[in-house]
């Protein structure tokens, strides 16, 4: 089991630097080369935001996949980002908005499958009291990684005028290296369910598990709440100041990059270490209250911010906040789920993640055509608070008490 732990943790290391290059470009970049460079409009801005939640949906069907291939996980998952590779690598061959669409939502229904496959190698692989820890390490390396190379991307984005092909000549290499590194990964096949689930999948857990079916209410109110502005965040900074005051802040790329990269991504890092040792050691509902404060206070900073020092405070709170979120996220089902099932839950995680990641993006955007992003962040605070207040309902909960 230590040999087992000591390898997988090298390997994720070096998956995750690379993977830092590849997301950053695909989710902060991709975004941007469709506003500036392809002039993509409301629905397609919206379509790009909420396509890697569609690969999120059908997650418990998936792990159905997996379990009948009897390929080790991690060599499925290797097999599915090498596919997001090919897709990405295709983009500087077509210029229209529409392929442009096709391609970026295809890879990005690749990549969003391979979290939920990556929380069962976990378990197999990592002690329970070391997970958070040993993610909270991969996270830093990513994110440290995803820092440098965006500031490079916007840097070079500004000098090289409408010519983006060469970020995905990057981000389609950094792929193909966390693709190697993924391969090499030892882990062990699915083993099928002992009963037959049916056309539901795993999805009947939120019913058979009543508190499994509590918390995912707080997580689907908390997260779209936050979703929706993920997308606004990237507009509120490009976008053209207007005389009403709705308006974005028009920051050139290179500033883009510096406010949702150097400015979240430093204050991510820095509190990824403690989160992972928070996370190991407290019970599960205390941990996520402290993170909605945080995720609360930095969206209403940021989009009352109409300058750049203020912009950048959101986005280190916002960095804090996600930081240990993240964590939360991949692993929390690991405290919660019986020893086994621990994917079967996870894939019912992951699938409401991308109902309400497709759904939220569109919300966000018709929220904000009439009211604004004062108004907007307003409501997700909202939102975000409400489900602290359903997490509470079950603090003392005899399950949740394990740290």
């Amino acid at each position: 089991m230590v040999d087992r732990s000591r390898k997988t943790f090298r390997l994720e290391l070096v998956r995750e630097f690379f993977l830092g290059i590849l997301e950053n470009g695909f989710y902060v970049f991709g975004m941007l080369v469709a506003i500036r460079f392809l002039h993509a409009g409301e629905f397609f801005k919206a379509m790009l935001a909420c396509s890697s939640s569609i690969g999120l949906i059908f997650m418990p069907w998936v792990i159905q996949l997996v379990a009948w291939t009897r390929l080790p996980v991690s060599r499925f998952a290797g097999c599915v980002m090498l596919l997001a590779c090919l897709l990405l690598s295709l983009v500087p061959y077509f210029s229209g908005i529409k392929t442009y669409f096709i391609l970026m939502s295809a890879g990005g229904i690749c990549l969003s499958i391979i979290p939920g496959l990556m929380v069962e190698v976990y378990a197999q692989n990592y002690d329970p009291k070391e997970r958070g820890q040993r993610l909270a390490w991969a996270l830093m390396v990513c994110t440290f990684s995803g820092m440098v190379s965006s500031y490079a991307f916007g840097y070079f984005l500004d000098r090289t005028g409408s010519d983006y092909s060469w970020l995905f000549v990057v981000i389609t290499v950094a792929g193909l290296a966390s693709t190697l590194a993924l391969f090499r990964i030892p882990s062990q096949p699915l083993e099928p369910p002992a009963e037959k689930e049916g056309i539901l999948g795993s999805m009947s857990l939120i019913v058979k598990d009543r508190l499994f079916g509590w918390l995912l209410l707080a997580w689907m109110t908390m997260g779209i709440g936050m979703i929706m502005t993920f997308p606004l965040r990237i507009e509120y900074l490009a976008g053209e100041p207007d005389l009403s005051g709705d308006g974005g802040l028009g920051m050139t790329n290179e500033q883009v990059a510096l406010v949702t990269v150097f400015a979240f991504s430093l204050a991510r890092i820095l509190s990824s270490i403690l989160w992972g040792r928070l996370f190991d050691r407290l019970p599960f509902i205390p941990f996520r209250v402290m993170l909605n404060l945080f995720l609360i206070f930095a969206t209403l900073i940021y989009f009352h911010s109409d300058g750049f020092v203020g912009v950048c405070i959101g986005a280190a709170l916002a960095g804090i906040g996600l930081g240990g979120a993240t964590i939360a996220w991949n692993l929390w089902v690991t405290k919660l789920a019986p020893v086994g099932q621990e994917t079967r839950y996870m894939s019912v995680h992951v699938s409401l993640t991308g109902f309400r990641g497709i759904l939220a993006p569109f919300l966000g955007y018709w929220i904000l055509t009439w009211v604004g992003f004062q108004a907007m962040a307003w409501i997700s605070a909202g939102l975000v608070f409400t489900s602290i207040l359903i997490f509470s309902s079950v603090w003392r909960h005899e399950r949740l008490q394990n740290g």
